[in-house]
């Protein structure tokens, strides 16, 4: 094995772990939404950590590999535009880290009893949701533009209709989780 394919295996490895945390992202901050104590928001407050964490060491190792596997090629259009959104999702990423993880377990460090209403507002934060549905678009995007490498045109279109996808993915689930299903009604009324 080369130095070249290598290199190759751990960008094409790293990138591959980058989504997975986008993918992991949704699931840990419905637990946190969901979360009924200060402990178990905690828990999943550090899962969000733990894994923003890989997260960084994955862009870290993408970042690295992808210059030196990108050595004399960046006048490739997907190229450019791929940097450049790397770049972009990672500014979002780090300010999703701070309010998925960081925050939370800081508010909730040293705190007995209910929450707070400034760690129900974080929690519950639409911005916070949005940039994550927006960084999930892109390391989809920035992924198929690894693998297939195209023109410019296909480039810009790949990323439109990704992050198209994930906002409309993100408003549908947004409207499910806010539409009262018949049978929680059928329950609620039960119960009244």
């Amino acid at each position: 094995m080369t130095l070249t394919s290598s290199i190759l295996f751990l960008h094409v490895l790293s990138a591959v772990s980058l989504v997975a945390t986008s993918l992991l992202a949704p699931v840990m901050r419905a637990a946190i939404l969901g979360a009924e104590s200060l402990s178990a928001l905690r828990r999943w407050a550090g899962y969000a950590r733990t894994s923003a964490r890989a997260g960084v060491v994955a862009g870290g190792v993408v970042l690295a590999s992808g210059v030196y596997l990108a050595r004399g090629r960046w006048s490739e259009a997907w190229l450019v535009v791929a940097a450049i959104l790397f770049g972009v999702n990672t500014v979002m990423a780090l300010g999703i880290t701070d309010a998925a993880g960081v925050r939370p377990a800081r508010l909730t460090a040293a705190r007995v009893g209910p929450m707070s209403p400034s760690v129900e507002r974080l929690r519950r934060s639409r911005r916070s949701e949005r940039a994550g549905d927006a960084v999930l678009a892109n390391d989809v995007a920035l992924l198929f533009l690894m693998v297939v490498q195209p023109k410019l045109t296909l480039t810009l279109a790949a990323i439109a209709l990704s992050i198209a996808t994930a906002l409309a993915a993100g408003a549908l689930r947004r409207r499910s989780v806010s539409t009262p299903r018949p049978e929680r009604k059928a329950a609620v009324s039960r119960a009244s």
